[in-house]
C-alpha cells in the first residue's frame, strides 16, 4: 500500500486500534459530506475509510456514532496522510484530531476501550 504523508510521518502521540466506529465527516472547503467508519481509531487520529481524496492539510468535522446517536463525538481534525488502496487495505485518509477537550478524549478513550473489549469477547468466543 502506498502512503502519502506529511514530512515527519510517524508523530503519533498514542496507539491506534483496529476498530469499526461510524462516523460522519464533513469537509466545508471541498464541499464534501462523507458517511463512512474508522478502520483504526486513537484518542488523536485516526483511518477513515474514504473513496474520495482530501487534500493534505485538509480541516474537517468529524462527528462519531456512539450508542446514543443523537449525542455523537464531535472532533476538529487535519488531514495528515492519504492511504491508497491495494489488496488487504481499503483506501483512506489519515485524521489528526485538535483542539480536542480532556473531556472527549476521555470519551475517545472510553469508546477505544468498550469498542477493543467487544471485539475481543468475539474473537475469544468458542466456535
Amino acid at each position: 500500500m502506498e502512503m502519502t504523508a506529511m514530512p515527519g510521518e510517524n508523530r503519533r502521540r498514542s496507539a491506534r486500534f483496529p476498530i469499526r466506529v461510524e462516523l460522519k465527516l464533513l469537509a466545508p472547503d471541498q464541499h464534501m459530506l462523507l458517511l463512512s467508519h474508522t478502520m483504526d481509531l486513537s484518542v488523536h487520529g485516526a483511518l477513515v475509510r474514504a473513496n474520495r481524496e482530501l487534500p493534505i492539510g485538509a480541516r474537517v468535522r468529524v462527528s462519531i456514532f456512539r450508542e446514543l446517536p443523537q449525542e455523537p463525538l464531535l472532533l476538529n481534525a487535519e488531514v495528515v496522510r492519504i492511504a491508497d488502496g491495494d489488496g488487504e487495505r481499503l483506501p483512506g485518509v489519515g485524521l489528526h484530531f485538535f483542539d480536542t477537550s480532556r473531556e472527549t478524549e476521555h470519551l475517545l478513550r472510553e469508546l477505544i476501550l468498550d469498542y477493543g473489549s467487544a471485539e475481543l469477547e468475539e474473537f475469544d468466543a468458542p466456535v
